[in-house]
């Protein structure tokens, strides 16, 4: 038990300015009992594990202050140390949304994009759609889409999504769709029920034999309940009483059965009531906010 812990403090943090970083650790794992709760003196731990060349060491000291910081709610000293973390472990996905959230916190809409807008990134590489998911509808909710729409795929300017609705528009089945995406949508409204819809861009236009397998697919994987209409270069999927995930899991079976077809499709999804309440606006989102399923 040590008499006098600050007096050793200070004697720490002498030593680590005079670049003694050697006997500063051992001061430091000496004293951590004592400080254990206390951020910055977590964070000096992880200055002078970095400054011996103990980068996994220093990574863990940081997190430690990181955790403390945000509980103190000390923001300017948690984004410090969430940059240092970001720096030295490259491979952490998830120090990219705290510092979303972080620089969020301070009304830093440009920086906080950029680091949801990394995020997603890495989640969409590693095929994490429903995590996906929630950023994405975080980034909606707080207006920061027009710092990404330049910088990253998967959210469309305006001129881009305009000019994919136009191409949409030329498919012979889209009139009919909106019509009963419109009947969906009343009748979702009068009985209180969820509903997704998905739109599917085929890489090329697709002729009457595969048009045909494709119908086969839908046939063999979706519901009697489900409605699908096929065009030349787009299909639609309107699936009643069925979420987000729900949503999902009928695309995951598509892509299964339609790897035998040899026709590549990207799957957009939209689901009553969480990503819009009028027939436009979940297209719009459909198409807007590109998640790679």
């Amino acid at each position: 038990m040590l008499s006098n812990p600050q007096a050793e403090k200070r004697k720490l943090i002498n030593l680590f300015y005079k670049k003694d970083f050697e006997k500063a650790l051992e001061l430091y794992t000496s004293l951590l009992s004592y400080f254990i709760d206390d951020p910055d003196f977590r964070k000096l731990g992880g200055d002078i594990y970095f400054n011996l060349g103990m980068t996994q060491a220093a990574v863990g000291e940081y997190r430690q202050a990181l955790n403390l910081y945000q509980k103190e709610n000390k923001l300017n000293q948690a984004l410090a140390v969430a940059e240092k973390i970001k720096n030295l472990d490259k491979e952490d996905s998830e120090i990219f949304q705290t510092l979303g959230e972080l620089y969020l916190q301070q009304n830093k809409k440009q920086k906080s994009a950029q680091n949801f807008g990394e995020y997603l990134r890495r989640l969409f590489k590693n095929g994490e759609s429903g995590k996906a998911n929630r950023v994405l509808r975080k980034i909606r909710e707080n207006g920061l889409e027009e710092y990404l729409s330049s910088q990253f795929g998967f959210v469309l300017s305006k001129q881009e999504l305009n000019r994919i609705l136009e191409d949409i528009s030329k498919e012979k089945i889209y009139v009919a769709f909106f019509a009963l995406l419109k009947k969906e949508l009343a009748r979702a409204e009068r009985y209180k029920r969820e509903f997704s819809i998905i739109l599917s861009e085929c890489d090329r236009i697709l002729n009457q034999d595969e048009r045909m397998r494709l119908k086969g697919v839908c046939q063999k994987t979706l519901r009697e309940s489900d409605i699908y209409s096929l065009g030349s270069r787009w299909f639609f999927i309107i699936l009643p009483e069925t979420n987000k995930y729900g949503a999902e899991g009928a695309v995951n079976r598509l892509k299964k059965q339609l790897k035998a077809t040899n026709i590549g499709v990207q799957f957009y999804v939209a689901s009553y009531p969480t990503d819009g309440t009028e027939v436009k606006e979940l297209i719009v989102t459909a198409l807007r906010y590109r998640i790679p399923y």
